[in-house]
């Protein structure tokens, strides 16, 4: 094994384990989780002292059912990025590289794929306003991601 390859093992199951602990995260604090879900699509970020008025609020989604379905959808993908990364793992570890690295590019590409909903969603709810930081985590997981891609492919 060389050291390329070792390093996409590293990468691909330290993927792996992240999205499999999210996924613990989630269910094990269903409720916090879900509420963190609700805020940001509410925006109450834009309600905190001092308030911005901004006419963006009108994006607000205030339903319940709403929130469950997105936080439960994020925890669905999360899950399916686990699954994805650990399958990749296991292909890479066994010498099966060609399959390893296939799995982990359609991991990263999910990864993608979920990181630029995020940044959309981000841009919709104006977390760029309030919540800056959590833009800038998207962001960089997004980076993240498509440098897995190219790791992937390289």
């Amino acid at each position: 094994m060389d050291g390329m390859l070792a390093g996409k093992i590293v990468i691909t199951a330290g993927f792996g384990l992240w999205s499999l602990i999210n996924v613990y995260n989630h269910l094990a604090d269903f409720r916090g989780s879900l509420q963190a879900v609700a805020d940001f699509m509410r925006m109450t970020s834009l309600d905190a002292p001092p308030p911005i008025p901004s006419p963006l609020k009108k994006r607000a989604i205030e339903s319940p059912l709403l929130h469950r379905l997105a936080f439960i959808a994020i925890t669905i993908v999360h899950g399916a990025l686990g699954a994805l990364f650990v399958v990749a793992t296991v292909f890479l570890v066994s010498g099966q590289v060609a399959a390893g690295l296939a799995w982990a590019t359609w991991a990263f590409a999910l990864a993608s794929a979920l990181w630029l909903l995020f940044l959309l969603g981000d841009s919709w709810f104006a977390g760029w306003i309030r919540l800056d930081a959590l833009q800038r985590t998207h962001i960089a997981l997004l980076a993240t991601a498509m440098l897995g891609l190219i790791l992937m492919g390289g």
